[in-house]
């Protein structure tokens, strides 16, 4: 449960979203760019719990009944909208109740309504506020579902929540039975994903070619994905294709999900290159993959890191590296505009999804000073010169 912690100044209390060992696990290590000769996640995957690393921390909200009631009522809402509109009904007996999938840095207002018939009484209500970066959701019969936002991009500013998410598969492997329950499919909906991109091959997905979620979510799957793991990315026009799809469904207002089997190295090398294009650095990076990690998975011991020849997390690091360009940043940015095999973004793609996940940010290519002329100044003159920076 996330714990609270009282603001002093107006008694709101404050909660935490990321379950306590995530916590511990991103504010205490930090990792060099460039030495991938060590790795802290094995301090903290097999720390006990009685619940889940790969699911966030819940807001537990508590009161007292003054009376006897048909029915109760959660509505909860972030505090900038007008109404509570999301409703949650609860066992009328009930004294408290856990609020998932809330969003980090947000305050929330809440009412708990008994009704009896028409008759509708406010048994508490109040407001408190979220805090965290990395954004779990909870998604019944779903393993590390994440939000890709929370991580810091360009200018220190924070990848947005709810436009991209990166998870485990949604049916079972082989029998391709669904696995995401009910409940976990509203989870989903509410969140506006619209496209569903699977990473697993036409084994593990037994020829799948439809999405559990509904026919209003389009499904597209990679029978070659296994080239889309961290170690084989380069040969393979796979994640340039996810890629795209993504960036296509962003143009068009709605989110999209992606996932293999587990949602750990296919999907985190996915992940790896879309955050990285917003400029997030090679720590929080490093983080974000080897946090699949914290699923508790009995088929396989599910430790991805970043020092592991399996995944081979350097020699992707060590490839991107040695591309053109001046940072990570660029580099990636190089890697998706000249693509594989034929299958590339385009430059006015890649600089659209940028400026839209980063709230206008633009990259600047190139400056230019047009200076017809020497110039010889005098002590406390001035002379105008055009500068010109592209994008404008």
């Amino acid at each position: 449960m996330a714990w609270p912690v009282y603001a002093q100044s107006q008694d709101i209390p404050e909660y935490c979203l990321e379950n306590e060992v995530t916590h511990r696990y991103l504010t205490e290590v930090q990792y060099k760019d460039g030495d991938y000769t060590y790795t802290k996640i094995t301090d903290y995957y097999q720390i006990p719990t009685d619940y889940r690393k790969d699911q966030p921390a819940p807001v537990r909200l508590n009161w007292t009944l003054d009376g006897t009631y048909e029915r109760l009522e959660v509505r909860y809402a972030d505090s900038r909208t007008a109404d509570l509109t999301n409703t949650v009904g609860i066992d009328a007996s009930a004294e408290s109740f856990d609020l998932y999938n809330l969003i980090p840095g947000r305050t929330y207002s809440y009412e708990i309504v008994g009704m009896n018939g028409d008759v509708q009484t406010t048994v508490k209500s109040g407001q408190f506020r979220t805090t965290g970066t990395v954004r779990m959701l909870k998604v019944d019969g779903v393993c590390n579902v994440r939000d890709l936002g929370g991580w810091t991009g360009f200018q220190g500013k924070p990848v947005p929540y709810g436009r991209i998410f990166r998870g485990g598969r949604l049916r079972n492997n082989s029998s391709n039975t669904v696995a995401v329950t009910e409940s976990g499919k509203q989870v989903l909906l509410d969140e506006g994903i619209r496209l569903e991109i699977d990473l697993r091959t036409d084994s593990e997905a037994n020829s799948n070619n439809e999405s559990p979620l509904g026919s209003g979510v389009k499904y597209i799957r990679y029978n070659d994905a296994w080239a889309c793991r961290i170690v084989t990315y380069r040969d393979n026009s796979t994640a340039v294709s996810c890629m795209q799809n993504i960036i296509n469904y962003l143009k068009n207002g709605k989110s999209s999900y992606f996932h293999c089997s587990v949602g750990a190295d296919r999907t985190g090398t996915v992940a790896f290159l879309a955050l990285a294009l917003l400029g997030v650095n090679e720590d929080q990076l490093s983080k974000d993959f080897e946090l699949s990690s914290f699923y508790d998975n009995p088929e396989e011991v599910m430790l991805r890191m970043r020092t592991s020849d399996r995944y081979n997390y350097a020699g992707m690091m060590s490839d991107l590296l040695s591309r053109s360009g001046d940072n990570l940043q660029r580099k990636v940015y190089n890697y998706f505009k000249n693509g594989i095999g034929g299958t590339r973004i385009s430059e006015s793609d890649l600089d659209w999804y940028i400026s839209y996940m980063m709230d206008g940010y633009k990259i600047v290519k190139s400056v230019s000073l047009d200076v017809s002329s020497a110039i010889t100044l005098n002590p406390g003159e001035v002379r105008k010169v055009n500068l010109t920076i592209t994008p404008s």
